[in-house]
């Protein structure tokens, strides 16, 4: 997302939505305005790294309304007999470190000869270097996550990290040797037609991506669920960077009652449990469609009353956010991700850079 155009001018926007991994150059060039979650009856709402999602310098500047963030999903087709179920590699006992993610990713090929493999995006200029920022906090501690976007690319601890991203790249190597996470063809959503045909895969990517693959079964009427849903362990842990899409107010309307009072209105009107309930479900979608699956940061979503709470892969998503949920960096990664993007492929040896889609 670009900040170029942004400003407090009266003619510009009231409210609106944004990454917040732009945020603290928007609150550097004076465009918002801090928000006070006790004047809309917002605080303890919403989980930690939401919350450290929208605070810049101590002060919080806007109000989370979703989060998302790279999960690694199990896979598993409606159609396997019941009598190979119990077969199935359960990622859940890989939840903690690489090296219980390699004796399952071991077991799953041994058991279902190759069958059950990784597919997932590892491509894109913000994509690859917030992996980068994923699996230094994975190696070396979830506090990291500045020194990860300073970090030089070539020094000894990015060279650790490089090589746990690396052995998780390559689970997506083809018996050909081809590689389609990292050549790109998965940069603009998931790899629905390689999992149409599949029993038993595992996908890296954004929650969401499970709604759109199970919404491609349901054309074939066929069921797929997640079996599992784990932060992927990019190194000795598994927390999981999240980002968060947030509403920010114009610091020029604070000043203007009537149009202050109608976007706190908005603002607690769009972030409620009940609008994020009706979100999420996808009430407004064509029948059939499964819920989106999007990260929700209210904590009591995944409460009775919420949605989340009768579905088992919120659920799964839920232990997740409360856990091991980090915020991704929200202020001196825009504008470098480009350069960070460019080393990142040329240490990595991936092929070039993919053009953008048309």
């Amino acid at each position: 997302m670009s900040t170029t155009n942004l400003s407090s001018a009266s003619d510009s926007f009231d409210i609106l939505e944004i990454d917040t991994i732009v945020l603290g150059e928007v609150v550097d060039k004076g465009v918002v305005h801090p928000i006070d979650f006790s004047k809309l009856d917002l605080d303890g709402v919403f989980f930690p790294a939401a919350v450290d999602g929208v605070t810049y310098r101590g002060k919080q500047y806007a109000v989370p309304t979703l989060n998302c963030g790279n999960v690694l999903m199990e896979l598993v087709s409606g159609d396997v007999p019941p009598s190979q179920s119990d077969l199935l590699c359960s990622l859940e006992k890989g939840v903690h470190s690489e090296q219980d993610l390699k004796k399952i990713v071991r077991r799953c090929h041994e058991d279902f000869k190759g069958v059950s493999k990784l597919v997932g995006n590892f491509r894109g200029k913000w994509d690859l270097p917030l992996m980068f920022v994923d699996a230094y906090v994975d190696t070396y501690g979830r506090d990291e996550v500045d020194e990860a976007v300073d970090a030089p690319i070539d020094s000894a601890k990015s060279r650790n990290v490089l090589k746990n991203m690396k052995w998780f790249m390559d689970l997506d190597d083809a018996p050909d040797g081809s590689n389609k996470g990292e050549d790109g063809d998965y940069k603009d959503g998931p790899p629905v037609n390689d999992i149409a045909d599949s029993d038993n895969i595992m996908m890296y990517g954004y929650s969401e991506w499970l709604s759109q693959v199970m919404a491609s079964k349901m054309t074939q009427k066929k069921h797929i669920h997640a079996s599992c849903i784990i932060a992927p362990p990019l190194g000795k842990s598994n927390f999981l960077l999240t980002f968060t899409d947030a509403l920010i107010v114009n610091n020029s309307r604070f000043g203007e009652k009537k149009k202050s009072l109608a976007i706190s209105k908005f603002i607690k009107y769009y972030s409620s449990l009940s609008f994020r309930n009706k979100y999420a479900e996808g009430q407004d979608l064509k029948e059939p469609h499964p819920p989106r699956y999007v990260l929700i940061p209210r904590k009591d979503f995944y409460s009775k009353g919420g949605f989340g709470y009768t579905n088992k892969h919120y659920m799964q998503l839920q232990k997740i956010l409360a856990e091991l949920a980090v915020a991704a960096p929200n202020h001196g990664i825009a504008g470098r991700h480009e350069k960070m993007n460019e080393m990142l492929v040329d240490k990595l040896h991936l092929p070039p850079t993919p053009p953008p889609s048309p």
